[in-house]
């Protein structure tokens, strides 16, 4: 098992019953702030309470700020022998990139993030553009999200080249900031793959 799971996930917490002698740490916040994620890491680096045991730090969350990302980096880049960390969250286009590849990502949405990316590969280059005018004008986030995580698991499972791995991490850190346009975002992904 990875030191470092996320779970995209809307309403599930992952299933943890497999780890023997654990203790389990679990925070549940909206907003994950810099105060909790300092008592993240001092739980962290205290021992489990049975000999040998191990401690699952579990987090619940829909955003976690800048500030509290950055402190995560150091912990999940050398974390304590004993200790794995399972993040909850619905969006994971919101974290830094360099958080983000700390992690294994497993998402219990992965069969419709799936269909999402597989129909949109199947389509020809018009069809693309035509489905990503539709989706974007209807303002469907969750099909946009389906379709750059799918995308992206694509480029992970190296059907897909480096470069658009690459693009697909511009697109994806972009596409929720101010100003940004997603059909024009969404087509230059289109055109390029």
């Amino acid at each position: 098992m990875h030191h470092a799971n996320l779970y995209i996930s809307r309403e599930s917490l992952p299933d943890l019953s497999y780890i023997d002698k654990v203790d389990f740490v679990e925070i549940v916040e909206p907003k994950l702030s810099i105060g909790t994620v300092r008592q993240l890491i001092n739980q962290a680096y205290s021992q489990p309470l049975s000999s040998g045991g191990n401690r699952a730090i579990v987090v619940v969350s829909d955003q976690i700020n800048i500030e509290a990302q950055n402190a995560l980096l150091k912990v999940l880049e050398e974390p304590p022998v004993h200790t794995s960390f399972h993040f909850v969250i619905s969006d994971h286009s919101r974290l830094l990139p360099t958080l983000r590849s700390r992690f294994q990502i497993f998402s219990t949405e992965k069969a419709r993030v799936s269909d999402i990316s597989e129909g949109f590969m199947r389509l020809g280059c018009t069809e693309r553009l035509e489905l990503i005018a539709e989706k974007t004008t209807a303002k469907d986030t969750a099909w946009q999200q389906g379709l750059l995580q799918g995308i992206e698991q694509l480029c992970i499972e190296k059907k897909l080249s480096t470069s658009i791995a690459k693009e697909v991490l511009f697109v994806t850190k972009h596409i929720q900031g101010p100003g940004a346009s997603a059909k024009m975002l969404l087509e230059h992904l289109a055109l390029i793959i």
